[in-house]
């Protein structure tokens, strides 16, 4: 018995190893965030360089199209990276869901906020059956309320 109590233990060392490698991972990425003046710096960039598409281009049928073609990539890029950074593609909130995880892996009901619920941004998967909403706004007092789906017959 005792022997299977010491590795019981030894397993929840191991987890909890684990949850501090991936916390301090995090914080390492929340260091790494780009700062509001890279992003200007970045737009002022993108304008400079559609600027010169635009302003270099000849009255050509080709070339037209090739500026445009270019102008749109350029855009396009600025975009994609800006939702790359938010953890968003196509609109959605991607990583996510392996939070939703660590609720249910600790025991307790999954949590999404009323307003990533309405903008669409976040779905509860099918599969989840009772889980909480977040009425409140960040910063403000707590008021969640708990959902329960009803089973489909």
């Amino acid at each position: 018995m005792e022997k299977e109590q010491k590795n019981s233990f030894e397993e929840l060392l191991a987890c909890l190893r684990d949850i501090e490698k991936n916390r301090n991972k995090s914080n390492v990425y929340l260091i790494e965030k780009m700062r509001i003046g890279q992003w200007l710096l970045l737009g002022v960039f993108v304008t400079i360089m559609l600027f010169c598409l635009f302003y270099l281009k000849t009255p050509l049928l080709y070339s037209q199209v090739v500026t445009i073609l270019l102008s749109t990539g350029i855009i396009m890029v600025f975009l994609i990276m800006k939702d790359l950074y938010n953890l968003r593609l196509g609109g959605e909130v991607h990583m996510y869901e392996s939070g939703q995880e660590v609720f249910e892996y600790i025991g307790k009901l999954r949590y999404y906020p009323l307003s990533d619920l309405k903008s669409k941004a976040v779905k509860v998967p099918k599969n989840i059956k009772k889980y909480k909403i977040g009425l409140h706004k960040p910063g403000e007092k707590f008021n969640i309320k708990i959902v329960e789906k009803e089973a489909k017959k």
